[in-house]
């Protein structure tokens, strides 16, 4: 592709602030010979209120139709009382106009919290977990997906501070296991399994 630099630059755009829009602006740059290869930016950034908290999201998005320029990177944050979450993801389309997205994701409350981290190809980590924290048991279950391999699962569960039990192993096949159990006051029984 051939671009031509013809002519004088010429920046256009509006912004808009105040209230839950915190920024909305509209830029056009054009110092192109031909209309169809300006830049135009978008950005926004918005609050939302939750319950107990504030969600923050954010767009930026860069496009030129003549020069096949595409680009969005879309963010967020919320936090609350009961919940915390945050995200930005980049899309974009290659040099052969094919749709890519790379990001992280997160997100946690009180019973379950979730990661997820990819690149423009494949997911590179995807970690889900489910909570439990009650006053006599206190547990996790967790999955985690490291590029393409089988899945790990990760287990705790606790009774009364006193007694555990943790197993760790590749989905389809055991290699970890440990439990300790109390019995009395300072007398403690350990198990360790490693298959």
């Amino acid at each position: 592709m051939r671009i031509s630099l013809n002519q004088d630059m010429a920046v256009k755009g509006k912004l808009h602030y105040g209230g839950d829009h915190l920024l909305d602006a509209n830029v056009d740059i054009d110092i192109f010979a031909k209309k169809t290869q300006k830049i135009n930016v978008v950005a926004k950034l918005n609050r939302q209120n939750l319950d107990k908290g504030h969600n923050i999201t954010s767009v930026i998005e860069v496009n030129s139709r003549g020069q096949q320029l595409k680009v969005d990177l879309k963010s967020h944050l919320a936090i609350s009382d009961s919940q915390f979450g945050f995200g930005s993801m980049l899309s974009y389309t290659d040099v052969h106009q094919k749709p890519k997205s790379l990001g992280v994701l997160f997100s946690a409350n009180y019973n379950e919290a979730h990661l997820l981290v990819t690149s423009p190809n494949k997911e590179l980590l995807k970690f889900d977990t489910k909570l439990q924290f009650k006053k006599n048991l206190q547990k996790f279950d967790s999955e985690i997906v490291i590029v393409d391999n089988k899945p790990i699962i990760v287990n705790f569960e606790a009774h009364d501070f006193n007694s555990f039990t943790y197993s760790e192993y590749q989905q389809g096949k055991v290699y970890f296991k440990l439990c300790i159990l109390s019995l009395r006051k300072g007398e403690y029984i350990f198990i360790y399994f490693l298959l």
